[in-house]
C-alpha cells in the first residue's frame, strides 16, 4: 500500500474517534436531583426527568411531587426536586379522611390543607415531622356559636370537641335537669344557636330566638347597582315560662304563665344605591382610549363624586385634576363645575397626552 492511501486511512480514524468523542460529550449530563431535601449530583445520558430518576433508581408515585414534570427535556445543569407524598389520616370536625400532602412538618401540611385559621386545635405539634409513612391528626377548626341561656344570648368562637364543653367555655353551667337542644357529646357546628332549658319541679324556662327582618333603604347617594349594610340585624330573644306538676318524673300538667320578649330582633338595614352612574360618554374617538376603564379609574380616584375635592394638590373632580392639567386639555375654571361627561372628556385627553402617569396611585384600573 502506498504512503498516500496509509494517510487517507489513518485520517478517516482519527476523525471517527473525535466525532464519537464529541457525541459522548454532547449527550452525557451533569444534574443535581433532591430527594425530599437531600440533593446529590449525577451524570446521565438520559433526555428526560423521568430518565434520569430512573437512571438514578428514584420512584415516584400519583401523590409525589416532581419538578419539573417527567416528560420534561434536560439541560446540563438542570436541577431536579422530588418530593415524595406522604399520608394525612386527619379526623376534621369529626369526620374521619385520609388527604396526601408533600408537606415536612405538620405546620407545613396544615398550610398546604388551608387550615390555618387562627385558634385551630392541632393533636400535634406544629414543629412535628411528617414522616413518608404518615401521620394520624385531630384538626378541630374555631366554629362561632351562640347560647341562648337564662335569659340571654352569649356568642363564642370556639374549637371544642362538644356541645358539652363549648357550654363550659360560655360557663354555662347545667344541672341534672336541664335540656339543651343539641346532643351534648356532639360537635358544635358554625352558626350553630344552642338553647338550654332550665327545668325544676315547679317550673320550666324555655328560652327562643325570634327571628330579625330585612328592610332595604333606597340612598340617592349611592350609585344603581351598590349596596350598604348600615345595620347588620340582630335576633331577638324571647323567654316562655311555665308552670308544671310531675308525678313520678312524668308532666301531670303544665299552663303559660308568662310570655316575655327580653330582647326585642334588631332589623337589618341595607341602603340600595339609586344615584345614576356617571355616563360613560365624552368620548375621543378612539376606540382604545374610549374602551378603557374610565369608571372604575372614576372610582379609585373620587369614590364618582364629580365634585370631589383634595388639598393635597388641590386635585378637583371624578379623575382629581390639577388646574393645571385641567387648563392644559382644554378645560376652562373649576372641574368641578363641568358636568361629569366632559370631565371624562378632558381625563381621556389627558391620557392620549401622557399616558397612565397622571393617576400614579389608580391608573391600573383602566386596564381591568
Amino acid at each position: 500500500m502506498g504512503r498516500l492511501p496509509t494517510l487517507l486511512l489513518y485520517a478517516v480514524v482519527i476523525a471517527a474517534f473525535t466525532g464519537g468523542a464529541f457525541a459522548y460529550a454532547s449527550f452525557d449530563k451533569t444534574v443535581q436531583i433532591s430527594v425530599d431535601g437531600k440533593t446529590h449530583t449525577v451524570h446521565t445520558f438520559a433526555r428526560t426527568v423521568g430518565g434520569v430518576l430512573e437512571h438514578a433508581d428514584v420512584r415516584t408515585g400519583e401523590h409525589d411531587l416532581v419538578k419539573p414534570a417527567p416528560s420534561a427535556h434536560l439541560s446540563e445543569g438542570d436541577q431536579i426536586q422530588v418530593v415524595h407524598g406522604r399520608p394525612l389520616r386527619l379526623m376534621l370536625d369529626g369526620q374521619p379522611t385520609v388527604v396526601w400532602v408533600t408537606a415536612a412538618t405538620v405546620e407545613e401540611a396544615l398550610y398546604q390543607l388551608g387550615l390555618t385559621a387562627s385558634g385551630t386545635y392541632v393533636s400535634a405539634s406544629m414543629s412535628r415531622p411528617v414522616p413518608l409513612t404518615g401521620l394520624g391528626l385531630v384538626v378541630r377548626v374555631p366554629h362561632q356559636i351562640t347560647v341562648l341561656h337564662d335569659a340571654k344570648a352569649t356568642r363564642l368562637t370556639t374549637n371544642a370537641a362538644t356541645v358539652q364543653l363549648a357550654l363550659a367555655a360560655a360557663k354555662v353551667r347545667l344541672a341534672r335537669t336541664d335540656r339543651v337542644s343539641a346532643p351534648l357529646q356532639s360537635m358544635p357546628t358554625e352558626g350553630q344557636v344552642i338553647s338550654v332549658t332550665r327545668i325544676s319541679k315547679s317550673s320550666l324556662v324555655m328560652t327562643k330566638a325570634i327571628p330579625f327582618r330585612t328592610t332595604h333603604v333606597s340612598d340617592s347617594s349611592m350609585y344603581k347597582g351598590t349596596t350598604k349594610v348600615v345595620s347588620s340585624g340582630r335576633v331577638g330573644v324571647l323567654v316562655k315560662r311555665y308552670a308544671q306538676v310531675t308525678v313520678n318524673g312524668a308532666v301531670h300538667n303544665r299552663r303559660l304563665i308568662s310570655l316575655r320578649v327580653i330582647r326585642k330582633p334588631e332589623t337589618r338595614v341595607v341602603h340600595v344605591g339609586t344615584k345614576p352612574r356617571p355616563s360613560s360618554s365624552g368620548d375621543v374617538g378612539d376606540p382604545k382610549v374610549d374602551n378603557l376603564n374610565w369608571y372604575a379609574l372614576a372610582g379609585c380616584e373620587s369614590g364618582h363624586n364629580p365634585d370631589a375635592y383634595s388639598p393635597r394638590g388641590p386635585y378637583y373632580g371624578l379623575y382629581q385634576f390639577s388646574q393645571g392639567s385641567w387648563e392644559l386639555v382644554g378645560g376652562k375654571g373649576d372641574p368641578r363645575d363641568a358636568s361629569s361627561n366632559e370631565q371624562t372628556y378632558r381625563a381621556k385627553k389627558l391620557y392620549m397626552r401622557s399616558g397612565d402617569g397622571n393617576w400614579p396611585t389608580c391608573g391600573h384600573y383602566l386596564y381591568e
